[in-house]
């Protein structure tokens, strides 16, 4: 039996969309396993039903540490889960692939240590893992790519952060591979359920504004308080005309406090809008797409993302910084407006 190990997390839809688009459409694997790389969340119930449906089992998900300080913490995190996932890999033998979804410093000392497990290793990089990475020059990251067969990347302007951070060491196995299709077709058929004046009450929105999207996820790299300000500095009457979402519903580490920050920030600024900050499930948030007008952002790196591809699939307006490089969307003909630094905002809006 051809078994596939996933690194990463059981609680992402990136997951289930590799899960589906690769693994489940691909007569080289018949089993797939997922060791958790989190510490003990509670997977959603339409994660559940997927991965019971087509028989994914899930491993160490239930392992974390009961310390108390941040760092402390998660060394003892890490530690635990090594052991579980040796513990896991003598029990289960020799996989044909492995692929470390979103690819941190622990996957790769994990590659190192147990790759004798695998007769593949496959990272598969989304982006941020690229783009705000500063150890990939370091000895166990080379080390783990010496030791990949290939090296999966999300679109062009990745493929080219890497081969420079990695001074193109690896050039001749990267590969990218981007799969829209489905997104496509899931936006196409949320369209046909669409009604947006249920979709504006049922998210809280007026029906006769403007519906501006601010980001797409709760970290400080969007840089939301100077996005406000420089939305503040809008023509008083453009401002008027809009209602800003802040979309701060995808939470890394710590975002409790930054949400907090920036709904506090936003009820004492000029602008008319709220913070999103509950998990919303896929096809709510396709409609959610459908039902606004404007995508801002402004964020310090970012993979053209899919949040920013279903927006731009949506028909809205984009205004994005001119750093993140979405050679995809330049000189083509999207409602899409660049800007060189995120003080331009204002007069572009």
């Amino acid at each position: 039996m051809r078994k596939a190990l996933i690194l990463g997390s059981p609680n992402s839809l990136h997951t289930i969309n590799f899960i589906r688009s690769i693994l489940l459409n691909n007569s080289q694997v018949d089993e797939v396993v997922i060791f958790s790389t989190l510490a003990n969340v509670t997977i959603r119930d339409e994660f559940l039903e997927f991965f019971k449906e087509h028989k994914v089992e899930i491993v160490g998900n239930e392992i974390f540490s009961k310390l108390r300080f941040g760092k402390l913490r998660s060394i003892h995190t890490l530690r635990m889960k090594t052991v579980a996932l040796k513990k896991h890999l003598k029990k289960a033998g020799k996989y044909e692939y492995c692929f470390p979804l979103y690819v941190s410093w622990q996957d790769a000392r994990w590659i190192n240590r147990f790759f004798s497990y695998f007769s593949k290793v496959i990272p598969v990089f989304w982006g941020s893992d690229v783009l705000r990475n500063y150890r990939l020059e370091k000895s166990y990251f080379q080390n783990a790519l010496k030791r990949s067969f290939r090296i999966v990347l999300p679109n062009e302007n990745t493929r080219r952060v890497f081969s420079e951070k990695t001074k193109s060491v690896f050039d001749e196995k990267s590969i990218v591979i981007q799969y829209p299709k489905k997104m496509v077709q899931n936006l196409l058929q949320a369209e046909t359920s669409f009604d947006q004046t249920r979709v504006r009450e049922k998210f809280g929105l007026p029906q006769d504004k403007i519906i501006v999207v601010c980001g797409h996820e709760a970290t400080r790299a969007e840089r939301y308080e100077e996005l406000i300000g420089a939305l503040e500095r809008c023509q008083s009457e453009t401002r008027d005309r809009c209602f800003f979402v802040f979309m701060m519903t995808y939470s890394p580490e710590e975002y409790a406090t930054y949400q907090i920050k920036i709904e506090e920030l936003l009820a004492q600024s000029k602008l008319n809008g709220k913070v999103l900050k509950e998990y919303i499930p896929y096809f709510d948030m396709l409609h959610l797409h459908l039902a606004c007008d404007v995508h801002i952002t402004t964020i310090l790196t970012d993979a053209f993302s899919c949040f920013f591809q279903e927006e731009m699939l949506a028909g809205n307006v984009m205004v994005y910084g001119k750093w993140l490089n979405y050679y995809e969307i330049e000189n083509d003909r999207f409602f899409a407006f660049s800007v060189d630094t995120i003080e331009d905002v204002g007069s572009t809006m």
